[in-house]
């Protein structure tokens, strides 16, 4: 009777440390991938000390971001150089490019913010470097890009004319 106390001992201390061994595994995993996502935070975070070094580090480091999204921004939600009207963009054939190399393509599709919905490029405005710019920006900080048909708006379609 004795042995077998013992031996359920056993069982009961391997299950436990089989259950802590789970959930280190889980820990590490969530730890990773919250890494991969505030990476910059994270950097900024790790070489601080103290709770409030840590909150001051990502505070300036979202604060950062923001200011470089505000300055790009201040040109972009101008109406870009309206090529065709969205009729005549969709009359031409399309082709779909890397976002970082459609400067000087025709759009032909839209492409919003969101939120709020704003429409940031539509079909017929010739692409600027200052929108690629900016939507590297909004990736930086999180925000959401919609409308693209390539939902990691990596891609767009722009018309095979270029801009005039």
């Amino acid at each position: 009777l004795e042995a077998l106390r013992d031996i359920d001992e056993e069982i009961k201390i391997e299950i436990k440390e089989a259950k802590i061994k789970t959930a280190e595994k889980r820990a590490a995993t969530k730890i990773e991938a919250t890494e991969k996502k505030t990476s910059g935070r994270i950097e900024a975070a790790s070489e601080a000390k103290t709770e409030a070094e840590i909150e001051t580090a990502v505070i300036e480091t979202a604060h950062k971001k923001i200011l470089s999204l505000r300055e790009i921004s201040q040109n972009i939600f101008q109406p870009g150089e309206q090529v065709y009207t969205l009729g005549q963009a969709d009359m031409f054939r399309k082709e779909r490019v890397d976002l970082a190399r459609s400067v000087g393509r025709i759009c032909a599709e839209y492409l919003y913010l969101y939120p709020p919905g704003v429409p940031v490029a539509v079909p017929g405005e010739c692409i600027r470097g200052e929108l690629i710019e900016w939507v590297e920006a909004c990736r930086e900080v999180g925000l959401t890009l919609q409308g693209l048909s390539d939902y990691s708006a990596r891609t767009i379609l722009v018309c095979e004319e270029a801009c005039r």
